[in-house]
């Protein structure tokens, strides 16, 4: 690869960046400074703005001889800067993940001018969403407390009949461990992660402050009831930290699972 080596200052926005010192600025005088590893990071995707920069070209760049595990090392970096944007009164999702691929920055802030006019219609709703989603995540625990990230249990019948889920685990898990946790763990909910490709994109998961990840399986299994697969996993390097099968007998009840779930997320979290 040809590594890019940029030098000076970019524009992100409406935030300026050193990339030799790190340092981001915002015209509202809000700062962040990125450590050594994230800034050249960032440099990176500023010298190939609008164009998908692939892991292995990231790890190439940043560990030149090697590394033992790139992908965690990456992830942290990219964590950072949208921290870092943010901190500088950017917007975090100037730096974007491309599934499968890599990241990309954006070519442009996400807000062009036509948008930026009096919202109305449709984009009334979408700003009324981001808002509650906001609001969950910086009210439920206090400022920098680790995240969870509760995507829908998805439905495992048969894919040729058109059924809705036969419970809304996702929903009852949030509930839980919002009263479990709210004065430790910031609780994201399937609607505040329903921009994200799925449970698979712990990228995205860690950018919305989720340290873990829960997700799962259910399905009707006749006259046995349901079964219901859940599992949780770290954000930071996508390890499966807990799982766990139940069979819930037609008149059972979901309690022993959201308990089992709730323990699960517990522990789990003390490595957040």
């Amino acid at each position: 690869m040809n590594r890019a080596n940029p030098e000076g200052s970019a524009q992100l926005g409406e935030v300026r960046f050193d990339a030799e010192s790190g340092d981001m600025r915002g015209p509202d005088g809000r700062s962040g400074r990125l450590a050594p590893q994230p800034a050249r990071l960032l440099a990176l995707l500023v010298a190939h703005r609008g164009s998908v920069v692939s892991r292995a070209e990231i790890a190439d760049h940043l560990w030149p001889a090697g590394a033992g595990d790139a992908d965690a090392g990456i992830a942290f970096a990219i964590r950072e800067i949208r921290k870092g944007l943010e901190a500088a009164g950017a917007d975090a999702d100037l730096v974007e993940t491309i599934p499968r691929r890599g990241y990309r920055l954006r070519a442009r802030p996400r807000v062009d001018q036509g948008a930026a006019r009096a919202p109305t219609g449709a984009r009334v709703a979408t700003l009324a969403a981001v808002a509650l989603v906001a609001w969950a995540v910086v009210t439920l625990a206090p400022r920098g407390t680790p995240g969870v990230a509760v995507f829908p249990w998805a439905d495992a019948n048969d894919p040729s009949i058109d059924t809705a889920p036969p419970v809304d685990l996702g929903a009852r898990v949030t509930t839980r461990l919002t009263r479990a946790f709210a004065d430790r763990l910031g609780v994201i909910g399937p609607n505040g992660v329903a921009d994200l490709e799925g449970p698979t994109d712990t990228d995205g998961a860690a950018a919305l402050g989720a340290c873990l990840v829960i997700s799962g399986s259910v399905r009707e299994a006749g006259d046995t009831g349901l079964v219901v697969f859940s599992q949780i996993v770290r954000s930071l390097d996508r390890v499966h930290v807990w799982a766990r099968w139940d069979t819930i007998p037609p008149t059972g009840s979901l309690d022993p699972l959201l308990e089992a779930v709730e323990a699960g997320v517990g522990a789990a979290s003390r490595e957040c």
